[in-house]
């Protein structure tokens, strides 16, 4: 989704920032954007690290002047299992990740827009942040603090220019996914839950993304906007 993301802006004109901590895979899609003709830095950054997103604004800023837009897209979906089994260490990797990383870059992110007169947030959350289920205690409890967040600093800033929302998706067409479809069994049975009757993909969350930067969407703030195919209209299963 992220790469999809830098791609879909790029494609829009933007300078973009590519951040994330496996180095193979930001540097190609930074590469992919200025072989496109497009402008991009690749800074490899893991958000539970308060000083590598230290670095990573200072660096962003030193080349392209200011932060317009952000989308807080880091996550991970580790280890299903009731909340009693979990080990301490799991919980604090999963909200290090999840719930600080995100809060670090915000708090960069609002600071360096109100410097320069405003910008638009876009916070990555889950429909899992709506509801929870059998083994998601821990990953629903972090996407429901994302949304917090999200509607918090959408009121604290609104007044400064900043607008900020979250997306909540579905089943997207990731290799997250890829290690729990591991049969056409699975597959089936997953295709089938949402009412469109297949995953997501990528792009089609990147378009939501760029919607939720541009001023085509000037009057929405603070929303956490449902991008899942139909299940949250209606029965899961």
């Amino acid at each position: 989704m992220g790469r999809a993301a830098c791609l879909a802006f790029a494609k829009e004109g933007a300078k973009v920032v590519v951040a994330a901590r496996r180095e193979k895979e930001g540097s190609e899609t930074a590469s992919a954007i200025r072989d496109s003709g497009g402008e991009a830095i690749f800074v490899q950054t893991d958000v539970s690290q308060e000083s590598q997103v230290d670095s990573l604004f200072e660096q962003a800023v030193s080349h392209f002047g200011r932060i317009d837009c952000a989308f807080n897209n880091a996550g991970i979906n580790e280890n299903p299992a009731p909340l009693h089994e979990w080990e301490i260490n799991d919980w604090r990797r999963m909200m290090d990740i999840n719930v600080t990383g995100v809060w670090l870059c915000m708090k960069h992110e609002i600071s360096l827009m109100r410097e320069s007169g405003g910008g638009t947030i876009v916070n990555n959350a889950s429909i899992s942040g709506l509801f929870s289920g059998e083994n998601m205690s821990v990953y629903s409890a972090a996407k429901h603090a994302v949304l917090g967040l999200t509607k918090g600093a959408a009121v604290e800033n609104v007044k400064a220019g900043i607008r900020i929302n979250a997306i909540c998706p579905g089943f997207v067409e990731t290799p997250m996914w890829g290690e729990f479809l591991t049969s056409p069994e699975a597959r089936a049975r997953f295709d089938a839950i949402p009412p469109i009757g297949r995953f997501g993909t990528s792009e089609e969350l990147a378009s939501t993304v760029v919607w939720l930067c541009s001023d085509e969407s000037a009057y929405v703030i603070g929303h956490s906007l449902i991008i899942d195919g139909g299940i949250m209209a209606g029965p899961i299963g």
